[in-house]
């Protein structure tokens, strides 16, 4: 039975005119059919030709899949992300009810999902355009203040296009995304320390990379680097205020302490001094 179903494989293989072998982006074994990925591949041409964008793009996935090492893989894939992707992100395609005309109008959440979808799959070939795709994607979501998706996109960019003429920039508007995260009375520590951190790394490498405003944002990465300090300073010293009206003293003493030596020069330093004073009175009277 074995030796049926191996010589069933190896008919199969000849059959396709492929053979099985490593894929690619360590996806494992595949099986390449050529002969149908040029079908998809011929279809989807047509399919794009007559502005049915979304199929196209699938029927070019499908090719690929079936054809990994296509000799036109990049091409395939830039007409994938700037004929397709970026224009359904920028409103130039626009797609109506049921793929009709009727009540056509720009449809970018369909970007976002091409974009996302084919970077997935194929950053790892080493593509530039696809580092530029990819900080389109993330702006496009932090401009609408939608800054947990910003944050990942940007964290994808630095991690798989780490020589992109925009991992620099990037690491400012992640520091950015993070710190927005917490505006309000919304209030994460994790979060603003990990914001601290790429503001930090956005200024030590300052010297590089888009450089038409990069003086503003490097005051602006500056400032925020000091408001965070002072967010936790504050943060500290309303917890320890609130042991010491609770009547936990030694509790408001052991934070209130910590404030000066960790936060210096700033006027939480000065309020949890005089706290630390009247917590320090009141241990005195119980003992």
């Amino acid at each position: 039975m074995k030796k049926i179903l191996a010589l069933f494989v190896f008919a199969l293989c000849a059959s396709a005119a492929g053979c099985a072998m490593a894929g690619p982006d360590d996806e494992g074994p595949v099986i390449e059919d050529r002969l149908a990925a040029q079908e998809a591949i011929s279809e989807a041409d047509q399919l794009f030709d007559r502005g049915k964008f979304y199929k196209a793009y699938k029927g070019y996935e499908r090719g690929l899949r079936l054809y990994p090492r296509h000799p036109q893989r990049e091409e395939i894939v830039k007409r994938e992300i700037e004929e397709i992707g970026l224009k359904f992100l920028d409103g130039s395609i626009k797609v109506g009810w049921f793929g009709t005309r009727f009540l056509a109008g720009p449809r970018p959440e369909v970007g976002v999902d091409i974009i996302r979808k084919v970077i997935l799959r194929h950053h790892k070939q080493g593509y530039e355009f696809l580092a530029d795709a990819q900080y389109r994607l993330a702006t496009y979501l932090f401009e609408r203040r939608r800054y947990e998706e910003a944050q990942l996109e940007f964290e994808f960019l630095i991690r798989n296009f780490k020589d992109s003429y925009w991992t620099l920039m990037s690491e400012f508007l992640l520091a950015e995304s993070l710190y927005l995260q917490n505006q309000g009375a919304k209030f994460d520590r994790g979060t603003l320390d990990d914001a601290q951190e790429h503001f930090r790394k956005f200024l030590d490498g300052s010297g590089v990379g888009p450089g038409a405003t990069e003086d503003k944002r490097v005051e602006q990465a500056r400032e925020r680097l000091e408001t965070i300090r002072n967010t936790k300073a504050e943060k500290e010293y309303l917890k320890g205020r609130f042991y010491f009206e609770s009547g936990r003293y030694r509790a408001a003493a052991f934070v209130l302490r910590d404030i000066p030596a960790r936060y210096p020069a700033t006027v939480w330093a000065e309020e949890a001094d005089k706290l630390l004073a009247e917590a320090q009175k009141k241990i005195d009277e119980e003992r």
